[in-house]
């Protein structure tokens, strides 16, 4: 298609801004630390996107941690708590999501827990509304309309009451000297302990510092595994290339255009679709 081709050649003009938007994704340095940073990232879904590209490896393995007997036993550092913590860390548009969507997905068809519970948390939350959350994805039914937050603790200790559950918390945030925030994030734990034992929260968070914070011991926050170089660039081809059709002469032309375009996007898979996708 000429005017695939078109977009492509001039892929190069947009490489710029995307890189900056990478830039703009890393985590604040020593220096800007105290100043609070935007949860820039759109409300998640428990729903994978229809196509993900080199993570099969990566949900297996939090899968496997997530079943570990092991591992099911409470942290020896949470007195009579009876789930553990697992966190999962790395930069906006890493594929930290993206990756904790594939587990839930898995989670809901295997069926090794009783109930798995999809949370968006971001920067600025309420713990009202995270349980009104919890309880809906517990029950698949709306959450009754209490207006009092002892109820609504109430009400989710009852549905999770001796039920082992996965819960996925994405975008937890962590600054060290909001103390208000420490109690909001220590306040949605606190029903967690009526489920059973072998319960499991699944964290995401740009610092492995948040996942510490909200109680996960250091060898169970892993870093977002980066892509393979070879499996970046499929991904990015899937994004420049999908549901188009190129006559072969042009398609060589422009995977060696492509190839080097995915070299200087620096292994994120956001930026490599928001480019792909011009």
């Amino acid at each position: 298609k000429t005017e695939l081709k078109q977009s492509l050649e001039k892929i190069e003009k947009v490489i710029n801004d995307a890189c900056g938007l990478f830039e703009q994704m890393n985590l604040p340095n020593k220096s800007n630390a105290s100043k609070p940073a935007n949860s820039r990232g759109a409300v998640t879904t428990a729903r994978p996107p229809s196509v993900v590209i080199g993570r099969d490896k990566d949900c297996d393995t939090i899968v496997a941690m997530l079943h570990d007997k092991e591992d099911a036993q409470p942290d020896t550092n949470r007195a009579h708590c009876r789930y553990s913590i697992i966190g999962i860390h790395g930069i906006g548009g890493s594929g930290k999501s993206t990756l904790s969507q594939l587990v839930c997905a898995h989670e809901e068809k295997d069926g090794h827990f009783n109930f798995v519970m999809w949370v968006h948390v971001s920067q600025d939350f309420s713990v009202d509304t995270i349980f009104r959350q919890m309880s809906e994805a517990a029950t698949r039914t709306p959450c009754p309309q209490f207006n009092n937050l002892d109820a609504l603790q109430t009400n989710l200790e009852k549905i999770l009451h001796g039920k082992r559950f996965l819960l996925l918390l994405d975008d937890v945030w962590y600054n060290n000297r909001d103390v208000r925030q420490y109690e909001k994030r220590q306040q949605i734990l606190s029903p967690l302990n009526a489920g059973g034992t072998g319960s499991k929260i699944l964290a995401t968070s740009r610092t492995k510092d948040a996942l510490i914070a909200l109680g996960a011991a250091e060898q169970r926050c892993i870093p977002m595994p980066v892509l393979d170089e070879d499996v970046f660039l499929k991904l990015f081809k899937h994004y420049a290339f999908h549901n188009v059709c190129v006559a072969a002469d042009d398609r060589v032309r422009l995977k060696d255009i492509a190839t080097q375009i995915a070299r200087k996007l620096k292994g994120s898979p956001l930026v490599a679709k928001i480019v792909g996708e011009q």
